[in-house]
């Protein structure tokens, strides 16, 4: 047992250095907040996408205040070559991304990169071509014509009387006292 657990065990020191570089990590992530916070009240992909970005330059050691002394000292071409030490950790999109939110962040004369505006969502989905009835060819799933169950455009009274391929019993009566 003691084989197993020295497998896996590491010594405290390392453990602390690695804590330190993750704080190291998150704080080079935080420099960039005005920039990114109009980005993260956004909706959970978008968020997983700005926080990926974040990510990658953090990893790169690049700092906000960087970026923005390479913007106020050659524009874009200032921003490109500091985001040209990412080729070798990020993609070419990613990079393009990152310039465009920079360029717009930095730039009044551009409207800021912003979140995404929202499509609520039709929460009800069961409507077809047919209307509100749900009777149309087609516009039941084969789970709504098997299960009496969770169905929208089926009761049990509806299951019972017109579905010969249910075998529903009817309720038994019960004598009263």
């Amino acid at each position: 047992m003691v084989e197993t657990a020295r497998a896996w065990a590491r010594p405290v020191h390392t453990e602390l250095d690695a804590l330190a570089s993750l704080k190291k990590l998150l704080e080079r992530q935080n420099t960039f907040r005005p920039v990114f916070a109009p980005l993260l009240r956004s909706a959970r992909p978008e968020r997983k996408r700005v926080t990926q970005l974040r990510r990658i330059l953090a990893d790169a050691g690049l700092l906000y205040d960087q970026l923005k002394e390479a913007w106020q000292e050659h524009k874009l071409d200032g921003l490109e070559k500091q985001m040209s030490s990412l080729t070798l950790s990020a993609k070419e999109e990613d990079i393009k991304e990152l310039i465009e939110i920079f360029d717009c962040h930095f730039d009044p004369a551009k409207e800021p990169k912003g979140p995404k505006p929202r499509i609520p969502r039709n929460k009800n989905r069961a409507t077809s071509s047919a209307g509100e009835t749900g009777e149309a060819e087609g516009s039941t799933s084969e789970s709504q014509n098997s299960s009496p169950h969770n169905s929208p455009n089926k009761t049990n009274n509806d299951v019972a009387a017109g579905d010969s391929s249910q075998k529903v019993p009817a309720p038994e009566p019960v004598a009263a006292n």
